[in-house]
């Protein structure tokens, strides 16, 4: 059956084994997914961080290019060249250009020279046209090319500085009256100082990053090597997009992915490559082991299983199976179960014989006390009863007695005739229940003897709900609790006011019974605690009269009910009490 230990052990192992294996085999997909994304943000931050970088340098470099172009000592230069070039005037306004450049060297770390070329002269060679046959100078003038890739540049100031690979910003040199060339402005900028940081970015152990430009030229002192074609057509096509942030390209043939951001000043590309399996090799490795440890797992968990269900959950079961029939009653068909296998000199060997001993003494147990319980329940529960019927009887009497003194006849036949109805109820002791409508209609007698007794010092209000004419209570239930209403409201307030309600729902059947009297002093109220308690309706027997009132109530609702019947009381000094009783629905 299903619920076999056997059936449960098999059950574990295919809930715990098999989605371990399960996420073995799809732990690589999303562990490879999650470091992919990982991978990706990190480097496009670490690429967003670099070229940032590149464009502020840049930026700095067209800023002093700039500064120079429109500083009174470059426009006064240009002029002063074209008034006479050749004149003390002019050497004078070259020495003056020199030390601005110098002083504005010493104020840029990030540039290393600043150079004006014009014709076959520059300023601090004077004579020479060599640089016109540069790549640097060529891609200018042939194409527009502002900013010059790593390149030596030995018309510096200085054979150390000649001696050092520099990028270059070139920069049309104009006379901004006349709005004429003059000449070009060289900035060289030190390769190493965009070259070091870049080297600093790492993809994965082998990845690289390059700088190069749109046509995928190296932009520093790198050799990219060969990119993909298709590449390289969306870094073109990308110069007429929205440059902000990095773009990544998957080479499917290669498994090679490529991350790529264009500098906005320069136009360069920062490009960073790694393969796809270097990342996710790791990974695989894991996926594997997994896999591996899993059906080991698996292999030794079935084993363990076999093994647990022959030596400890057959015998188990067969005292499983034993104890359904004890629960039902049959003894023989359960003992015969267990004996049709042979006992082990185990645990479990020594359970099964405690287990059959356990059985027989139940079994003589249950044959010689529960009809003793039985008898001593019925017993408790007419003696419970019985203290409620001579206690109301004497209080009629009494009223009656109160009523021939003073001769009212008609009352004393209406007290006669509640008086009966009450009684054909309650002494009819072959029973203990009664229907919720009959109970109602020994409250409104009982009600109308007290009404005749107190006149207009005492007012009740009953309100019964339509109630299922099969729903029944113990008999005399609510009875005590109204005398008791009745006696603690009278002299405290000038009008006793005592209300009913029964309502019932789908479970349970609510009793609520209301006064507006004395309420119960605190010290009652601990009293009535041992309510809980199993010997309870022993104890209200035991106090006599003194014990007649809620305490009997909440006896019989136990002996009736067991646990499922409750009893809840609000109460406050000289603000009356509320008792509400919950009765489980037993139709």
């Amino acid at each position: 059956m299903f619920y076999s230990i056997r059936t449960q052990l098999i059950a574990i192992i295919v809930m715990l084994i098999v989605p371990f294996v399960l996420m073995g085999y799809f732990f690589w997909q999303q562990a490879a997914d999650a470091l992919r994304a990982s991978i990706e943000t990190t480097t496009v931050q670490s690429m967003n961080q670099y070229a940032d970088f590149a464009e502020s340098a840049t930026s700095q470099v067209m800023n002093v290019a700039n500064q120079i172009l429109r500083s009174d000592e470059t426009q006064e230069w240009l002029r002063s060249r074209d008034e006479s070039a050749a004149s003390s005037n002019a050497v004078q306004q070259n020495i003056r250009m020199r030390k601005y450049f110098d002083s504005v060297v010493s104020n840029s770390p990030l540039i290393l020279s600043v150079n004006i070329f014009h014709g076959g002269w520059d300023l601090w060679n004077l004579e020479g046209d060599e640089y016109l046959r540069s790549d640097w100078y060529n891609d200018y003038r042939n194409e527009g090319i502002r900013w010059a890739g790593a390149h030596l540049d030995t018309r510096q100031n200085g054979s150390a500085t000649n001696r050092q690979r520099v990028n270059a910003l070139i920069y049309p040199l104009s006379d901004l009256l006349n709005l004429r060339e003059e000449g070009i402005l060289k900035l060289n900028v030190r390769t190493s100082a965009l070259q070091e940081p870049l080297d600093k970015l790492t993809l994965g152990k082998t990845g690289k990053v390059f700088l190069i430009t749109p046509n995928g030229a190296p932009v520093l002192d790198q050799k990219p090597g060969e990119l993909p074609a298709a590449l390289l057509d969306r870094i073109g096509f990308a110069g007429g997009e929205d440059n902000a942030g990095a773009r990544i390209y998957r080479d499917e043939h290669s498994s090679t992915i490529y991350f790529y951001q264009r500098t906005e000043t320069t136009g360069w590309i920062v490009v960073g490559a790694v393969s796809e399996t270097e990342l996710f090799q790791e990974i695989t490795r894991a996926r594997q082991n997994v896999i591996a440890v899993a059906v080991v797992l698996f292999v030794i968990a079935v084993s363990l299983t076999l093994w647990f269900s022959s030596r400890i959950a057959n015998p188990i079961s067969r005292i499983v199976r034993s104890m359904r029939y004890v629960e039902e009653g049959d003894f023989l068909k359960g003992n015969a179960i267990m004996a049709k296998k042979r006992l082990r000199q185990n645990e479990i060997g020594f359970l099964t014989v405690n287990y059959l001993n356990m059985v027989k003494r139940l079994k003589s147990y249950i044959e010689t006390e529960y009809a003793q319980n039985l008898r001593r329940r019925n017993a408790e529960y007419k003696a419970l009863l019985l203290q409620i019927n001579p206690h109301f009887l004497n209080n009629t009497l009494e009223v009656v007695t109160s009523l021939a003194a003073q001769g009212r006849n008609e009352d004393i036949e209406r007290v006669i005739n509640d008086l009966s109805l009450m009684l054909r109820s309650s002494l009819r002791l072959n029973t203990e229940l009664i229907s919720v409508r009959d109970e109602m209609g020994t409250i409104r007698a009982f009600t109308s003897i007290l009404s005749v007794c107190y006149g207009s010092r005492v007012r009740f209000e009953i309100v019964d709900e339509p109630i299922s004419d099969d729903l029944r209570i113990p008999k005399l239930l609510l009875q005590p609790l109204i005398e008791n209403a009745v006696k603690y409201s009278l002299g405290i307030v000038d009008v006793a006011v005592v209300s009913v309600l029964v309502a019932e729902t789908a479970d349970e059947l609510t009793i609520v019974i209301r006064d507006n009297g004395l309420g119960i002093p605190e010290e009652v109220l601990k009293d009535l605690k041992p309510a809980t308690e199993s010997n309870f309706a022993q104890d209200v027997l035991e106090i006599g009269e003194k014990g007649i009132g809620i305490k009997n109530v909440i006896a019989r609702g136990r002996m009736s009910y067991g646990s499922r019947f409750s009893v809840e009381i609000r109460t406050a000094e000289r603000q009356g009490t509320e008792i509400r009783m919950s009765i489980p629905i037993a139709r």
